[in-house]
């Protein structure tokens, strides 16, 4: 990759991952991220947040959007996978604003909690999914692999 295509991937990266930080906000959530996201059509930055749950049965939610929810997703502890292993299970991005890299977003920031996470965890892939979303599974992850790279951030979208 040349110096341009790493600045051309930087530029229109909707995850600005300068914005990344941990916070302690909710007791319900053992470890909570929040960043800014960059909405290529409508030029604003919107904030979002993913939260990794507390207690025996682990799961992490996230969100994009201040008031209104934009896009959210959820993934749980799955042992049968293993013992660092959350698998997503849902994904959804209102229709205004699909295509413009919401749920990859989320994949991102999801997947950064989990690798800072104790023992550092990974996000797998639901079984159950759309053909989009294998595909953009696809792109981040690789044909065979099941875990989204964390640092990925300057992908396309």
């Amino acid at each position: 990759m040349t110096a341009f295509d790493t600045a051309w991937a930087l530029m229109k990266m909707p995850l600005m991952p300068e914005t990344i930080h941990r916070v302690k906000t909710d007791p319900l959530f053992e470890s909570e991220y929040r960043a800014k996201f960059y909405d290529p059509k409508s030029d604003e930055e919107v904030p979002m947040s993913v939260g990794i749950t507390r207690g025996g049965h682990q799961s992490i939610e996230g969100h994009i959007g201040d008031n209104e929810s934009r896009a959210w997703s959820y993934a749980q502890h799955e042992p049968r996978l293993g013992d660092n292993i959350m698998q997503a299970k849902d994904v959804q991005t209102k229709q205004p604003y699909q295509r413009r890299g919401y749920a990859t977003a989320l994949y991102h920031l999801m997947a950064h909690a989990l690798a800072n996470k104790d023992r550092g965890w990974e996000l797998h892939r639901d079984s159950m999914q759309s053909r989009e979303a294998e595909e953009m599974w696809r792109k981040h992850s690789g044909l065979y692999d099941e875990n989204w790279d964390p640092y990925a951030y300057g992908d396309d979208y």
